[in-house]
């Protein structure tokens, strides 16, 4: 009986270990400094670590689990696990603002000159978005009250908590490159340079036609208009 029980314990040890993964990565903020004290979760086994003084961390995950990399002030990253890498590089996006400046130097990611050299020469560094998906998992990421939802094959853009009690037609302006447009769904998020969400109140100067809000997007120079 011992040793069913026994083999029974050995057997469920292994098989936790075969499902969980280790997976290992650093992180940085404008592609040169490493951020210590980052927090990394992944979603389906619970585990959380913090990166260490050189941005780097080692997670247990599962199969096809998700890391969620998260710290004040900047953009929160999300990493889709499918097996096929176990080590990641990911660069987080400083918001804009003053908040934001004071809480990446108060938490310690940065000291305030190396803040000061990074907004002086290196802000091109500071928004790529190649790492989402689409433009909606873009905005969904950068904006929380954003929602992006189909309608009538199309892919309309709402700022609000609660998509549901949406009524047709009460989508946001879109406008890529002071162009007015009705679809963003074939624009890759490579070629954003630069993407800002206005509400009602920020969004007068379109006048009645930024009544529900506006997404202003502006490409980078090789990109072009023609998406």
């Amino acid at each position: 009986m011992k040793q069913i029980i026994f083999l029974a314990i050995a057997m469920a040890f292994v098989q936790h270990v075969i499902a969980q993964n280790k997976v290992s990565g650093r992180v940085t903020a404008f592609n040169k400094y490493t951020l210590e004290g980052v927090k990394v979760e992944a979603k389906k086994s619970g585990n959380a670590v913090y990166t260490d003084k050189n941005g780097n961390y080692d997670i247990e995950c599962k199969k096809k689990d998700a890391l969620k990399i998260s710290a004040d002030g900047f953009m929160q990253a999300r990493i889709k696990l499918d097996g096929s890498e176990s080590y990641f590089n990911t660069n987080l996006i400083m918001l804009k603002g003053s908040s934001a400046q004071y809480k990446v130097v108060n938490k310690g990611y940065m000291t305030q000159d190396e803040l000061d050299y990074a907004l002086e020469n290196l802000t091109s560094e500071n928004n790529d978005f190649s790492r989402f998906q689409d433009i909606c998992d873009l905005l969904q990421s950068k904006f929380p009250l954003v929602k992006c939802i189909e309608d009538n094959g199309i892919n309309r853009i709402y700022l609000g908590s609660n998509p549901q009690s949406l009524q047709s037609g009460s989508w946001a302006l879109l406008v890529v490159d002071g162009i007015t447009t009705d679809e963003i769904s074939g624009l890759s998020p490579m070629q954003v340079a630069d993407i800002r969400v206005l509400s009602k109140e920020g969004a007068s100067a379109y006048g009645v036609r930024g009544s529900n809000g506006v997404v202003e997007i502006d490409l980078k120079a090789s990109a072009g208009s023609g998406y």
